[in-house]
C-alpha cells in the first residue's frame, strides 16, 4: 500500500517513502498493482481503493505491492494485519499472482506473524532503524513508533501449496535486514 497508518491521534495516513519503495520495486519488482491505496498516493499505475475493498476481490497482477493499513479504521479493534497476509496466500494460490511484498510492522509476538508469516513467506526482511513517514497532504515528516519489515508471498515457495493443510513448516523463510547506506538501500541475507 502506498499509505501507511501508524498510532497517530491526528491522521491514518502516510505515504510510503519513495526511496524505500523505489529500492524493492527494482529488487523484487516491477510492481504492477498497489492492493491498498488511493489514485492520490499510488505507487503503481493500478490499484485497489479502500472503497473497492481488496479483501474482497481478486488481486489480478502479477507482481503485488501492499503496504496494508495498521490500525483498524475504527482504532479501537485490532488491526487487520492478518485478513492481508491470509489474502496474499490465497491469491498466490489460486493463481491470481506470482508474488506479494508486503511493508508491515515488525510485530512478530502476533498472532498473523506465526500463522501466516512464518508459515508461508519466502522471506522477511527486517528493516534497521525507524522509518520517516510523510503525511499525505502535508510537509510534516514523521517516524513510525515501531520497526518495519519486508515479507515476500511467492508462489514457487512449497509451503503455499499445502496452504490448506497446513501442518508445519516445510521451507523457512529467508531472513534478511535491510539498511540504508549514504541514500541507497541494501539487504543483507543471514540464511
Amino acid at each position: 500500500m502506498s499509505t501507511l497508518i501508524i498510532e497517530s491521534d491526528v491522521s491514518n495516513e502516510f505515504i510510503t517513502p519513495d526511496p524505500l519503495y523505489n529500492f524493492l520495486n527494482e529488487e523484487f519488482g516491477p510492481f504492477d498493482l498497489d492492493v491498498a491505496s488511493t489514485k492520490e498516493i499510488s505507487k503503481c499505475k493500478r490499484f485497489i481503493s479502500p472503497e473497492t475493498d481488496a479483501l474482497t476481490v481478486d488481486w489480478d497482477g502479477k507482481n503485488i505491492w501492499c503496504n496494508p493499513p495498521y490500525q483498524h479504521p475504527e482504532r479501537r479493534k485490532p488491526p487487520e494485519l492478518e485478513y492481508w497476509m491470509r489474502k496474499a496466500v490465497k491469491e498466490i494460490k489460486q493463481n491470481n499472482c506470482n508474488s506479494v511484498t508486503f511493508l508491515v510492522p515488525a510485530k512478530v509476538d502476533c498472532v498473523w506473524f506465526h500463522e501466516y508469516t512464518m508459515a508461508y513467506a519466502s522471506e522477511i526482511i527486517f528493516l534497521k532503524g525507524r522509518l520517516s513517514f510523510k503525511e499525505y497532504g502535508s510537509t510534516k515528516k514523521g517516524t513510525a513508533r515501531f520497526a518495519n519489515m519486508v515479507v515476500r508471498f511467492e508462489e514457487y515457495h512449497t509451503n503455499i501449496s499445502n496452504f490448506d493443510n497446513y501442518k508445519s513448516p516445510i521451507l523457512s523463510p529467508r531472513f534478511g535486514t535491510l539498511s540504508k547506506n549514504q541514500k541507497s538501500y541494501q539487504i543483507d541475507y543471514v540464511c
